[in-house]
């Protein structure tokens, strides 16, 4: 089933001569359960489509739906939801990490102590048991901590959608591992949507069943990620793949 549908969407900044056409006419689907990556080079357009997707973006034209109708950045079914590249600065310094995951739930609706129950279940989910970390401050926890709380947060409701930008780029090497499989793991099996943007193609190919490639603004190919990577159709992408160390 078709979750986020990205059709004809045109955005731009500025005005008149100064005026920066950042997308221009992307389309693509992402169905239930299924992680599509976001890739092309810095100013490609990714970030902004992914602000776009969580109602974070003014869009000038064509139209992004979530089970047909405008993303809604929210959580509960329906909403979307994300999580930023910087986990530290995305996390209130003055809250304990207990009450940043259940943020969410106390704004969807749900009683104070079912909020933090929920709330302990999910750091449980995400490799930080409550009873240890749940009464810290942001502070007082790693950068790779930091970004399992904020995807716990993230997905504590239940949304529809997790847009994910660049979580990744600024952890070790050794924890983006742990990062990239702790998003696998809970966005399939709670059927959630994915949206990865990475300029890390390995990563994409991990993780990713689809990808779309973006270049200046314009879709340049999409497709299953093994078939993009593998048997290029553009020459945009050969040159993407061929620049990517390790790859």
């Amino acid at each position: 089933m078709t979750v986020l549908s990205v059709d004809d969407v045109h955005i731009g900044y500025g005005r008149g001569r100064r005026r920066v056409h950042a997308v221009r006419g992307a389309t693509f689907e992402v169905a239930e359960g299924r992680a599509c990556g976001i890739v092309g080079e810095s100013g490609s357009g990714k970030s902004t489509l992914a602000r776009a997707v969580a109602g974070l973006a003014r869009v000038d034209a064509g139209r992004i739906t979530v089970h047909g109708a405008p993303p809604a950045p929210r959580p509960g079914p329906g909403g979307v939801r994300m999580v930023f590249q910087d986990p530290v600065r995305s996390l209130n310094p003055r809250r304990r990490l207990l009450d940043i995951v259940a943020e969410p739930l106390r704004i969807a609706g749900t009683p104070a102590a079912a909020a933090r129950e929920q709330a302990g279940r999910m750091m449980r989910d995400v490799g930080m048991d409550p009873d240890d970390f749940g009464a810290r401050l942001p502070a007082d926890i790693s950068g790779g901590q930091a970004q399992r709380i904020a995807i716990a947060r993230a997905l504590a409701a239940e949304p529809s959608v997790l847009v994910a930008d660049e979580p990744v780029s600024g952890l070790d090497i050794s924890v983006q591992a742990g990062i990239v499989n702790l998003l696998h793991e809970l966005t399939a099996g709670r059927a959630t949507a994915l949206l990865f943007i990475s300029h890390d193609l390995s990563v994409v190919q991990t993780l990713c069943d689809q990808v779309v490639v973006v270049n200046g603004g314009r879709v340049e190919e999409q497709g299953d990620t093994a078939d993009v990577f593998g048997r290029p159709a553009t020459g945009y992408t050969r040159e993407l793949v061929a620049a990517a160390p390790d790859f």
